[in-house]
C-alpha cells in the first residue's frame, strides 16, 4: 500500500532540486561516460529522484532504461533478464518501430515473434539477441551467461543504431547479488562482476545505479575490491532537515497552519510542529507522505506536536505492519528484537549503547558480544545508524514507534 499526497505546484520533488539538477547535469554530459551511484536509507527519495531525472533525460532525447531489482523474482535470473530486455525494448520502441507492447514479446513464439522483429527497424544481429535472451527468460534456453550479456549489451546496441544517448538506470543494483538461477545456484556475484565488463564496452550508455543498505553498496562499488570501483561517481541522498520538511508541509499541507520549530516537545501539547514531525519521519519523504495523509485525513488547522503525535498514532494503528513488512523480511529474528528493545527506551529515536540494550526487557537474554554483532549487520542493511562512539540508532523512527507500540 502506498500513499501519494498532490502537491500544490505539481512538483513532486521537494527539496531534492539541487539534486535532481546534479543528477541530470552527469547524465546527460554527453562528454563523460562516468555513471552515478545514488545512496541513501530506504524511504529517503532514491527512486522518486532517478524517476524524474528519467522524465528530465528522456525529454531532452536521451533514451531512458529504468529498471528496478525489487521488482523481479531474485530466486529466477530468468525474470531480471526478462525484465532488462523488455524495459529496454520499451523505452526505445518509437526509435525502432516495434509494434507490441514490448512485456508482450515475453508471450510471443517462433514466427509471430520473428515477424514482430523483421519489421521493426533493428538489424538482423540485434533481432537475435533480443529472440536468444527471450528464450532464456521464458526458461526455454540454460545458456545464462550469453542470454544475459545479451540483455545487458541491447540497450548499447539499440543506442548505437538510433544514434542516442542511453542511460541505464538500476534501482537497487546491490540486490543483484542475491539472484539465483532455476536450480537455486547463487550467480549474483559473478553478474555483478560481469556489469564491469559490459560497462567497459559500451560507447553510448552510462549507468546510474542506486543502493540503499550500506554493506552492500561497499561490496558493490565503493570497496577496492568492489567490481564497480572507480566506474562512478557517488551521490548521496540524505533526508530532510527542518526547511525540508517545512517546504514538504507547504506545498502538501497547505491548508495546515505550522506553529514554529521549536517550543512544545516532543508529545502533548502544542507548539514544535515542524521539528516534532521531522523527528517522528526521521526526515524521510516516505514516512513524510504516509504521516501527512494521515494529517490530511484528521482536518486539523494547526501542525503542532500533538497533532503530529496523532497522526503517527493513527498510521500505526491501522496501516503499520504494512508499512514495515518489507522491513521485518529482511532481519533475523535476532535483530527484530535488539531493534525493539532500541525502540522501547524511554527517549525513542535517540542513540543508545549495546549495553542499554542488553540492559532492556527486550534485550535480557542476548549476550553484550551478540548484541554488538547484530548491531555490525544492521549497520551494513542501514537499519541502524552509528552516532559518536558505540552509540547507535533506528534510522526510521516511525519503523521505531511501531515497534514500541507492538
Amino acid at each position: 500500500m502506498t500513499f501519494q499526497l498532490t502537491p500544490v505546484t505539481g512538483d513532486r520533488l521537494v527539496g531534492r532540486r539541487a539534486d535532481l539538477d546534479r543528477l541530470v547535469g552527469d547524465l546527460s554530459d554527453r562528454g563523460s561516460r562516468i555513471g552515478v551511484l545514488v545512496t541513501g536509507a530506504r524511504r529517503a527519495g532514491k527512486t522518486s529522484l532517478l524517476l524524474e531525472a528519467k522524465r528530465r533525460l528522456e525529454a531532452r532525447g536521451a533514451a531512458v532504461v529504468y529498471v528496478s531489482v525489487w521488482r523481479t523474482s531474485i530466486d529466477r535470473l530468468g525474470d531480471f533478464a526478462g525484465h532488462l530486455l523488455c524495459q529496454t525494448l520499451e523505452s526505445f520502441k518509437g526509435r525502432i518501430g516495434l509494434g507490441a507492447r514490448a512485456p508482450n514479446l515475453l508471450a510471443m513464439r517462433g514466427g509471430a515473434l520473428a515477424d514482430l522483429l523483421k519489421g521493426a527497424k533493428v538489424t538482423a544481429e540485434v533481432g537475435e539477441s533480443i529472440t536468444y535472451a527471450l528464450s532464456f527468460a521464458r526458461g526455454e534456453s540454460s545458456d545464462a551467461a550469453g542470454a544475459v550479456s545479451d540483455a545487458f549489451m541491447l540497450p548499447d546496441r539499440l543506442a548505437a543504431q538510433c544514434g542516442q544517448r542511453c542511460v541505464l538506470i538500476i534501482d537497487e543494483f546491490p540486490s543483484l547479488a542475491d539472484l539465483k538461477t532455476d536450480g537455486k545456484r547463487a550467480v549474483g556475484g559473478s553478474i555483478m562482476r560481469a556489469v564491469r565488463t559490459f560497462n567497459e564496452e559500451y560507447r553510448r550508455t552510462v549507468l546510474a545505479l542506486s543502493g540503499s543498505a550500506p554493506g552492500a553498496v561497499r561490496d558493490a562499488a565503493s570497496s577496492h575490491s568492489a567490481p564497480l570501483y572507480r566506474q562512478l561517481s557517488g551521490m548521496r541522498i540524505e533526508p530532510f532537515g527542518i526547511d525540508g520538511v517545512r517546504e514538504f508541509v507547504s506545498e502538501y499541507l497547505p491548508g495546515v497552519a505550522a506553529d514554529g520549530d521549536g517550543g512544545g516537545g516532543g508529545t502533548g501539547g502544542g507548539g514544535g510542529g515542524i521539528r516534532r514531525l521531522r523527528d517522528a519521519s526521521g526526515g524521510l519523504p516516505y514516512n513524510l507522505q504516509v504521516i501527512g495523509r494521515e494529517i490530511g485525513r484528521i482536518g486539523a488547522g494547526t501542525l503542532d506536536a500533538g497533532l503530529v503525535d496523532r497522526a503517527v498514532g493513527g498510521v500505526i494503528a491501522r496501516e503499520g505492519r504494512v508499512h514495515f513488512e518489507a522491513y521485518l523480511a529482511a532481519m533475523q529474528p535476532a535483530e527484530v528484537r535488539v531493534a525493539r528493545a532500541m525502540a522501547c527506551r524511554e527517549d525513542v529515536g535517540g542513540a543508545c549503547r549495546p549495553r542499554d540494550i542488553v540492559g532492556s526487557p527486550g534485550g535480557r537474554a542476548l549476550a553484550m558480544n551478540k548484541v554488538t554483532a547484530l548491531l555490525s549487520g544492521m549497520l551494513a542493511k542501514g537499519t541502524v545508524a552509528r552516532e559518536g562512539a558505540g552509540r547507535y540508532r533506528l534510522v526510521d523512527p516511525l519503523f521505531g514507534a511501531w515497534l514500541a507500540a507492538e
